[in-house]
């Protein structure tokens, strides 16, 4: 497993008697300004609040640009003319950076203005000031309408005549902006983004539930919407990423992006270039890759080696940007420079399985300017073996797309000798990999010493094959394409090409399901029955795709926002392609499967407490992928080869091949798996079982029929008919909700209720008192009785007796809420230190301190708002049967002293647990996060953010603080 390590002082440079002083100062001074009326309902002072206000004007001050290179006195003078003197406050000399970061882009702009409501007379800003100074900077500067038009819209939600929907009715020029006392008691807000006449509506929260608007968008829309301008600055940036072998990713990303070639998840680096070129000029410009290197050992070269203006990465769930100008030549009759963007789409489709399995990517080159340009791509064997010695074959073929004039041409290679179903250096060692561009681009194969010089001097290709089959790195063989761009020399003109990368496999794996060894199909083969079908659908579906990504990453953006903190945005930005960068699609319709290989780490199958970190992504995104991923495991132990009374640790030792462990001796994590399963079922079920659409745990469950496939042959999580709705075809039918939810429950826990059960005994023989084991964090070493460890382990009993009210096994349910009850309080005496201050890391170790990571479970599947009971009956044998008559257990509460009149309890947990984890994790923090353990200085980001999602604001604050720094600071190996 990844470990981040911890690189800063102490209590964050200060001693813990100096820190807790800071905090009682800071405390003192927000109760002052509290009496004051200085402070909103987040706690931001009216001063914080006035400097968001001030940041609000940026893209004003931006378009208006009152006079020529402003200076500070200038910049305030005007900010405060602009906010009429709100308090006589003025800016500081940061605050007029930050001012011009935010003009540098409208995404941003659009970001604050989500959070409008907590900001002052920012809806008046909007509708007053904004509108007005676009126009005056139009008629001053003769902005016209095109790629730098960029404007922004604020609107507030009001009711449709239906409870499900909403409306919005203000856009430019059109009606009055909302008013204040409008904008503050608007459930909330809906934001749209016009770029050049594209629409995108965002779907909304309301209420703390889900409400759901219809999607619009036109081509382009991943480019105008999907990357917003990003705060963090990672070390590394997805490209093209859709499975393990498929991952494409630039490293030093804080470097311009022709720094280094890029690389594959592991490191290793690949061959991937882009350059450009301007006509009738000696100069080239490198854009992604070392391209360069090969011009430069060119003798007497007839071209000269420039760089671009790069203006910086963009991310967001689905979509990674790249802006570049390049200076106009000087005999062009433009003198304003090219505008260049590259867009890497692998686009996240929560509603669209079939969309989500097809393993292929989008690169868009967007230009725009008022002279020529020429771009080349091209790309080597490096895609298709991690042996730089294998020997590859490759091919042109072209085809038409249907009837039209419109065709394509794809580069096809792969091994010549293909390794089926092996690795190295975990890159697949078979499969083909296509290069698709639209058959009017220029294409050669052949050295890439001699391919890359040519174009820099001639800004075309050849049309030329190579044939001479070699190894990678033997005379590198690369695979090109050229575009050329003609743009309008007198007004600014915009054009754009889009290519596709798709690694085509089948079988994708091999796996040791009920019937025995099966090479697994790639689920897409379901749909579409040839190769070529497949890549003209996901060429030609761009815009749909794009559309769904969008919507998706827009949606996790104010999701994010409202959890956490603009650094919360990015990083769940960051994590959304990496989750399903590690999985593939596999099964058919009626039974689907997601397979899933452990990065990073030793490559392991369907590592059970690897998908455990991850399952908040699938709940939130689609539970049925979830469930897609917990398939095979059950299927496997169900089928009687896998031996233990424990939940198996994985499907086998390493990806692809699934050949379970048929002699028990996988890594030893029984309470670990056991617990994680558990949990992770009984949110399954929770997904499933809601009564109407704004209930639903995603907002995107309940969209599609609600038809259910009684059939036991079938998987209660099939895919049925896939759907065609609003004229987008290839999407899921409802997930749950209602009867069908119920059922689809019923149907899935019934036909694997043995393991449940089996699964449970051994944790209530062993969760309590854990001996000597290991837990997730294997890198530690084994420890008996963890704290942490048997927390999971107990609520995975909590989470086994509302599994069996599922099926309405009253027994089984009040038998195992019993025993979990009584251990959650005989836990809670075992595993907090003797001052009530913080949880030990085992019940044995005083002194010691642990992060309850696990505690996320007890929230996450709603135990935190049960009420307590009181009764006292004494607890029976671990080993005792359950009873219909069996009387509830009394929880222990040994400090009390009062088993006569026991107090009642606020919550599975008890509430004080999560205050007193908040307060010293707060104590304990590090410059780049929050310690794993008292052991050591290092820690791991999916458990920061387990143990900060439970904790007070300003706890949670800080922790997302210092993840961001550490992805800010630190590199990656």
């Amino acid at each position: 497993m990844a470990i981040q390590r911890i690189k800063g002082k102490i209590f964050g440079g200060r001693t813990l008697k100096a820190k807790s002083k800071h905090h009682r100062m800071v405390r003192k001074k927000q109760r002052q300004r509290a009496k004051k009326g200085m402070t909103n309902e987040f706690g931001k002072t009216q001063h914080h609040r006035i400097r968001q206000h001030a940041d609000t004007l940026t893209k004003v001050w931006k378009r208006s640009k009152p006079t020529p290179n402003p200076d500070v006195k200038q910049a305030r003078r005007w900010l405060d003319h602009q906010l009429r003197k709100p308090n006589h406050i003025r800016m500081r000399d940061d605050d007029i950076k930050d001012f011009y970061d935010w003009a540098e882009n409208p995404r941003r702009y659009v970001l604050t203005m989500m959070k409008g409501r907590n900001l002052v007379g920012a809806a008046e800003i909007m509708r007053d000031r904004f509108v007005a100074e676009r126009e005056e900077a139009r008629r001053v500067q003769g902005v016209k309408n095109g790629a730098e038009d960029w404007w922004v819209v604020v609107a507030s939600a009001e009711r449709a005549g239906k409870e499900d929907q909403m409306s919005v009715d203000w856009k430019e020029g059109q009606g009055e902006g909302p008013g204040k006392g409008e904008w503050e008691d608007s459930d909330e807000q809906i934001i749209q983004v016009l770029d050049g006449g594209n629409k995108v509506v965002l779907p909304i929260r309301e209420k703390k539930t889900m409400r759901w608007l219809t999607v619009a968008a036109a081509a382009g829309s991943a480019l105008s919407l999907g990357a917003e301008a990003s705060r963090l600055t990672p070390p590394v940036l997805p490209l093209i990423v859709r499975n393990p072998y498929l991952s494409t990713w630039l490293g030093d990303a804080r470097q311009p992006p022709w720094h280094e070639w890029p690389m594959f998840w592991t490191g290793e680096r690949v061959g991937f270039s882009i350059m450009a070129t301007v006509p009738d000029t000696d100069q080239v410009y490198p854009l992604l890759g070392r391209a360069h290197d090969s011009l430069s050992l060119v003798s007497s070269p007839t071209y000269n080696l420039s760089f671009p203006t790069y203006l910086g990465a963009q991310f967001d769930a689905s979509t990674t940007n790249f802006s570049y100008t390049i200076p106009a030549p000087t005999e062009s009759k433009s003198s304003k420079p090219v505008e260049l963007t590259l867009s890497f789409l692998s686009p996240i489709t929560p509603t669209s399985t079939l969309r989500q399995s097809i393993p292929a990517s989008y690169l868009t080159v967007h230009v725009s300017g008022g002279f020529n340009v020429n771009v080349y791509i091209d790309i080597n064997g490096q895609w298709v073996s991690g042996n730089r010695a294998s020997r590859i074959v490759w091919e042109m073929a072209e085809r038409q797309l249907g009837d039209t004039d419109k065709g394509l041409k794809t580069w096809k290679i792969r091994r010549e000798t293909e390794l089926l179903l092996s690795e190295q250096r975990d890159q697949a060692e078979w499969g083909t990999l296509h290069f698709t561009a639209p058959s009017d681009l220029r294409h050669e194969a052949g050295t890439s010493g001699l391919i890359r010089p040519r174009f820099a001097r001639t800004g075309t290709l050849q049309n030329e094959i190579d044939d001479d089959f070699r190894g990678i790195m033997d005379e590198e063989p690369i695979f090109a394409f050229a575009k050329s761009f003609h743009l309008n020399s007198s007004t600014s003109t915009s054009d754009s090409v889009m290519f596709s990368f798709a690694l085509i496999q089948n079988p994708v794996t091999q796996f040791a399901s009920a019937r025995g060894l099966t090479l697994m199909r790639p689920l897409w083969a379901s749909w579409f029955s040839t190769v070529e079908a497949l890549l003209d659908f996901h060429y030609l579906d761009y815009n749909s795709a794009a559309t769904l990504a969008t919507n998706y990453s827009a949606q996790l953006a104010i999701d994010a926002y409202k959890s956490g903190s603009d650094d919360y945005v990015d990083i769940v930005a960051l994590t959304a392609r990496q989750v399903m960068g590690a999985t593939v699609f596999s099964g058919t319709p009626d039974d689907p499967i997601l397979f899933m290989k452990e990065i990073s780490s030793n490559g392991n199958f369907q590592t059970i407490d690897v998908i455990f970190p991850s399952f908040p992504f699938f709940l939130y995104t689609n539970p049925r992928w979830l469930a897609y991923i917990l398939e095979p495991l059950i299927e496997h132990m169900l089928s009687g080869q896998y031996p233990n009374k424990y939940a198996m640790h994985d499907l086998g030792y390493h990806f692809p091949n699934a050949t379970g462990h048929a002699d028990g001796r996988d890594e030893y994590m029984p309470v670990e798996e056991c617990g994680n399963i558990l949990i992770m079922g009984l949110a399954i079920v929770n997904s499933l079982t809601y009564d109407t659409g704004a209930a639903a745990g995603s907002v995107w469950s309940d969209l599609g029929s609600a038809s259910f496939d009684p059939n036991p042959a079938t998987s209660a999580f099939s895919l049925g008919k896939i759907e065609t709705r609003e004229g987008m075809y290839g999407l899921d039918d409802s997930w749950g909700g209602s009867t069908k939810g119920i059922k689809q429950a019923q149907k899935w826990v019934n036909k694997s209720y043995r393991l449940w059960k089996q699964w449970t005994t051994y944790l209530i023989e062993f969760s309590l008192r854990p001996h000597k084991q290991l837990s997730t964090d294997d890198f530690a070493g084994p420890l008996e009785l963890q704290t942490n460890l048997a927390l999971k382990g107990i609520l995975g009993i909590k989470a086994m007796s509302q599994i069996a009210e599922t099926i309405d096994n009253e027994a089984d349910a009040k038998y195992y809420k019993n025993i979990s009850d009584t251990y959650i309080s005989k836990w809670e005496e075992y595993g907090i230190s003797r001052d009530g201050s913080h949880a030990k890391l085992a019940y044995n170790w005083y002194g010691s301190w642990t992060t309850l990571y696990n505690l996320y479970a007890d929230t996450l599947l709603c135990f935190h708002l049960e009420e307590g009971t009181a009764d006292s009956s004494s607890p029976p044998s671990p080993h005792s049967n359950p009873s219909s008559n069996q009387k509830p257990l009394t929880p222990f509460h040994d400090h009390d002293h009062d088993h006569d009149h026991p107090k009642e309890k606020k919550g599975f947990v008890p509430h004080p647990i999560y205050a007193l984890q908040s307060t010293w994790y707060a104590a304990v923090r590090q410059t780049y996060g929050l310690p794993l353990d008292s052991r050591h200085l290092y820690t791991k980001s999916d458990w920061q953010l387990f143990s900060a999602a439970v904790t007070s604001p300003s706890t949670r604050a800080q922790i997302f603080q210092s993840v961001a720094k550490w992805v800010n600071e630190t590199s990656t190996d």
